[in-house]
């Protein structure tokens, strides 16, 4: 089989092998690699133009015009801080210690963990990509604080060079942060800039200078492309600033190329627990030594069983920055004549991602290749058995069902899986499986009772699964049941955009008619609706692939499965009007429509199948989206407190919070995860991002939000409210 576990080391023929089989596998590793010291990283950043730039400019910003004498003094203080800086973030991997941490990982994992899987087949191809002289970008979906030493141990395994990781500082911190630096990590801020919101040149130029300076030296690179860890558990939008780093150092020749890698990490059972305690609204608790040394201790104590780390095929960044691929569905200039003498980086004494560092064709070939990344991890990425149990009780039984329902759903779902390409990281029969995966979440996410099942016939008293879903306890279950939504989305969005141009409930219809038909612009309009609406909670295609094309694709698959029947082709404009006109139209909230097509003058009808079967598809393909829409529904009937005065960001976004829940606790909502409050901070994102919202600057140097002038208007205010609302059924 071409999946390893790498925590199984099978004994080899010598005496010390079949003795001590963890020490001579280790001891036949590679472990002689190069990496430069810290001193002369150190040394190499604080010569960088740029960071003596950014000294200078720091220095002149904090001297007066009528006291040039303190300038001296200035540039002394800012260099002072440059060598601090660069000397606390710099890493100095050491061979012994990666060889030390492999042996004791390789014992002492097992204590808590099934196995670690990895696909050989994909290790080979990251094995290629490393021999062919260039810096590797490993870029994974982060999920646990162990991500940031398992990739470099699994590469540790097949003899490929550690790659230096950008670790956030809440883990620079005694003894950790000593195994951190010598395994590869470099501390970064968490935010890059002062508090009172100037932006920090010197820590920008330090950073920045550092990056490249890894990669002149065609050492490997590893970070987050989200930032923070999900706690969701659906990938975040990807952040542009470390990645501009390494596009900036192709584009200067610092590099001639690198691979990407896009790696996905899934976890049975993720090792923190949960994030219940975050997304009710408490604050989050500052990492400590104490608290780390506590965590460690309770790891041990715990099962959390099996991980799978997927790499996705590595590709080269030339290339993909040669082709010019555009960042969104819309047509760019870059797809015509893009090129990469035109799109030129630009000198900077600091931004990492900022105007002064891209131009605007060159941030869209990184917001591009951010999205292309994350859609990659997201489509590599294993499902787990506590994944797809938490799916299925969340979506189809979420009143409960028996274990044999349960399994023949399971069963169902696997196939589903399979067809899509996708794998899982579990084997063996399903009501195995789903005994193991109820264990391995515990009973205060599901319980076990015993009752009758979901068909009216049966008086039979069965063994039951019931999901636990009140709160805190459903953000916990939500989250692992989040990362199968992947493999359903578009479906799910043209399901959910089906049953808004539907007049009438096919539940109602059933039994009484075979099919409802419906326009198919008009169920497209509502797909890409919907998808503008969550463009925050999703990468819904790769860049290369509009929205509209992969929401045709879904129909076609639906029409030749039967699910959906194509009629006959009515003429709808007799004065020639595109269909994409129409589009631009239909979309209120939206005046800048990404996606647009020609549909020419006519518009197909299509018959949704009202048959059980299909109604029961429809339904499931649904309920995945639901709780999200319900999210973005509050946000905007909450909007309308906006019209007396504007509010703080942290209040408004308390206030939406406070009336999700209160929702939840009077029983007025049938998802009570759609209080999460991750979601309800992107639905303020989406609203911000369509200019419905303003944010500002006001007293004390707190973000405001206020109500633009056009939305003050109930009308307007009371539209947008009512799209959004449409996609609840």
């Amino acid at each position: 089989m071409a999946i390893r576990d790498i925590l199984r080391v099978p004994p080899g023929s010598g005496f010390l092998s079949r003795r001590f089989p963890v020490l001579a596998h280790e001891l036949q590793l590679n472990n002689s690699q190069n990496y430069p010291s810290s001193r002369t990283m150190v040394s190499s950043v604080l010569n960088c133009e740029r960071v003596h730039a950014a000294i200078q400019k720091s220095a002149m910003a904090d001297v007066e015009e009528d006291k040039p004498e303190r300038f001296t003094m200035a540039i002394e203080t800012h260099s002072a801080r440059a060598f601090r800086l660069v000397t606390n973030m710099a890493a100095s991997i050491k061979n012994y210690v990666i060889g030390f941490t492999g042996w004791f990982l390789l014992k002492f994992l097992s204590n808590f963990l099934s196995g670690i899987q990895v696909h050989k087949g994909q290790m080979e191809e990251v094995k290629k990509a490393t021999e062919k002289g260039t810096p590797v970008i490993f870029l994974p979906l982060h999920r646990s604080h162990l991500d940031y030493i398992l990739v470099t141990f699994i590469l540790h395994q097949w003899n490929i060079k550690a790659p230096h990781i950008a670790a956030g500082d809440n883990l620079n911190m005694p003894i950790f942060s000593w195994l951190m630096t010598h395994l590869g990590g470099f501390f970064i801020k968490r935010k890059l800039d002062r508090d009172d919101g100037k932006k920090d040149y010197v820590y920008r130029a330090v950073l920045h200078s550092y990056m490249l300076e890894v990669l002149k030296r065609n050492q490997n690179l590893e970070f987050f492309l989200e930032g923070g860890r999900s706690r969701s558990g659906k990938a975040l939008s990807p952040k542009g600033g470390l990645l501009s780093v390494v596009v900036d150092a192709f584009m200067d020749g610092t590099m001639n190329d690198a691979y990407i890698v896009p790696v996905s990490i899934s976890y049975e059972k993720v090792l923190e627990g949960n994030f219940n305690r975050e997304q009710m609204g408490n604050p989050k608790v500052k990492e400590t030594f104490i608290q780390a040394i506590s965590a460690v201790w309770r790891v041990f104590k715990s099962r959390f069983g099996m991980v799978r780390v997927d790499f996705a095929q590595p590709f080269s960044l030339r290339e993909y920055v040669q082709s010019g691929q555009p960042s969104s569905p819309v047509s760019s200039d870059l797809t015509s004549n893009g090129s990469v003498k035109s799109m030129r980086s630009i000198s900077s004494d600091s931004s990492l991602c900022g105007s002064d560092i891209v131009g605007d064709d060159l941030r869209l070939i990184i917001k591009g290749l951010g999205e292309h990344v994350i859609y990659d991890a997201v489509k590599t990425q294993s499902i787990m058995s506590t994944q797809l149990l938490a799916f299925l009780l969340l979506t189809k039984y979420r009143q409960g069902g028996t274990v044999e329902e349960l399994a023949r759903a399971m069963d169902w779902l696997r196939q589903e899986l399979s067809q899509r390409g996708r794998d899982v990281g579990f084997t063996g029969n399903s009501v195995a499986v789903i005994n193991y995966a109820s264990a391995l979440l515990g009973k205060h996410l599901i319980s076990r009772r015993i009752g009758c099942p979901q068909n009216e016939d049966d008086n039979r008293s069965y063994d039951m699964l019931v999901p636990n879903t009140c709160l805190p306890d459903l953000f916990e279950l939500s989250y692992y049941s989040n990362t199968v939504i992947s493999v359903f989305l578009m479906e799910a969005v043209v399901a959910t955009a089906i049953g808004v141009a539907c007049d009438e409930n096919l539940t109602v219809k059933q039994g009484y008619e075979d099919c409802v038909t419906v326009s198919k612009d008009t169920v497209i309009e509502k797909a890409l609706g919907l998808c503008d609406l969550l463009q925050f909670e999703f990468t819904f295609t790769p860049p290369c692939v509009t929205t509209t094309s992969a929401v045709i694709d879904v129909l076609d698959k639906l029409t030749t499965a039967e699910v959906i029947l194509p009629t006959e082709t009515k003429s709808t404009y007799s004065n020639g009007k595109l269909w994409a006109d129409r589009l631009a139209d239909s979309v209120s909230w939206d005046d800048d429509v990404d996606d647009s097509v020609s549909l020419g003058k006519s518009t197909q009808l299509l018959q949704i199948s009202s048959s059980k079967e299909n109604v029961e598809k429809l339904s499931f393909l649904q309920s995945i989206l639901a709780p999200l829409i319900e999210s973005y529904w509050v946000c905007a009937c909450n909007l309308v407190r906006l019209e007396d005065k504007d509010l703080t960001e942290a209040e408004f976004t308390h206030k939406i919070h406070t009336f999700a829940k209160e929702r939840v606790f009077k029983g007025l909502t049938n998802y009570a995860e759609s209080s999460s409050l991750e979601t309800l901070k992107n639905t303020i994102r989406l609203v911000n991002h369509k200019k419905i919202t303003d944010v500002y600057m006001g007293p004390g140097n707190k973000k405001m939000i206020q109500l633009r002038e056009a939305y003050r208007e109930e009308q307007k205010l009371t539209s947008f409210i009512d799209n959004v609302e449409s996609f609840k059924l």
